[in-house]
């Protein structure tokens, strides 16, 4: 298995990175055939923002969307000296999260003097705002976080996206071949960030799934790379007739935990992306958290479809 890694963060007062796209009827000027491109039109005005190491994706005023590894291991709390085995059925995955022990019930605050910030706007040069961090919480046996900000994020600047929590309609299969997908993400690779100094975009090509991961084709980099340092944490964007909506969080690539989650049926290839699913539910016989109940549980005004009323 090949994860993306954290790099070690001195943590930036600016500093922040992601998202994905599949085949569309006609290419436009920012996804010529299927390769990255500058972004231009991000999805739903800035919403893909930048951490520095990763990519991340605002779903609320308040929250970020991102994966587990990409919040800094000395801002997270005090690993416990025992704890009870966690995650034993999918090490993998757990081992990607960098072995989270926090509960997922709860927001996790990062200490004042310490410093985590979320960066807006389109380009590393030119970025519009950066507000920092105040809590965190990480789904359980799955790369994927929260982070919560200290104050709201413009409505001027930014439109958040919202997140698909129930699967499409019919055969999963069919309906992820047949969608629109895209890429969105400051993903740098060997480049320097004045050589790659714009968010990038692109369509992403559906490949399969199993009952853990989606498995994509992103859009090609230069010389060939389709996964690279900095798109940890960007969505899968899935476009549907009315918006854009996040469908997945990349760790980046890799087939963890078979046995549990299984085997596609079209192996993915060496230069695929693998998402978290954000409408994935609990894994039985698993520790996992169940990811769509959980970001309706802390992020309910991104929900999509939004829940029903209750009837009380």
């Amino acid at each position: 298995m090949r994860c993306l890694s954290l790099l070690p963060v001195t943590i930036l007062t600016l500093a922040l990175t992601g998202l994905l796209c599949t085949p569309v009827p006609a290419a436009t000027s920012d996804t010529a055939n299927g390769q990255a491109q500058n972004d231009r039109a991000t999805a739903e005005r800035n919403a893909v923002v930048f951490l520095g190491h990763c990519s991340g994706t605002l779903i609320t005023e308040f929250i970020v969307l991102t994966a587990a590894h990409c919040v800094p291991p000395e801002l997270r709390l005090p690993r416990p000296g025992t704890t009870e085995p966690i995650c034993a059925a999918l090490p993998d995955q757990h081992e990607m999260q960098d072995h989270a022990w926090e509960t997922p019930d709860d927001w996790h605050l990062i200490p004042n003097q310490k410093t985590f910030s979320v960066g807006f706007g389109a380009g590393r040069e030119n970025l519009r705002l950066a507000i920092r961090v105040r809590a965190y919480t990480i789904a359980r046996c799955a790369d994927i976080a929260l982070l919560q900000l200290v104050r709201r994020v413009p409505p001027a600047l930014v439109t958040p996206m919202q997140v698909l929590t129930t699967p499409p309609e019919g055969d999963l299969h069919t309906a992820l071949r047949q969608a629109d997908l895209r890429y969105a993400g400051w993903g740098l690779g060997n480049r320097t960030a004045k050589q790659q100094p714009r968010r990038q975009t692109g369509r992403v090509s559906y490949w399969d799934h199993n009952s853990c991961l989606l498995y994509t084709l992103p859009p090609e980099r230069a010389g060939g790379a389709r996964i690279v340092k900095g798109d940890s944490g960007s969505p899968l964007i899935l476009r549907d007739t009315k918006r854009d909506l996040v469908a997945g969080v990349l760790f980046g690539s890799g087939l963890p935990d078979p046995l549990i989650c299984g085997v596609p049926l079209l192996r993915p290839p060496e230069r695929h992306g693998a998402y978290t699913p954000t409408f994935r539910k609990a894994i039985p016989g698993t520790d996992a958290t169940d990811i769509a109940a959980w970001i309706t549980r802390f992020a309910p005004d991104a929900v999509y479809p939004p829940a029903k009323p209750s009837e009380n």
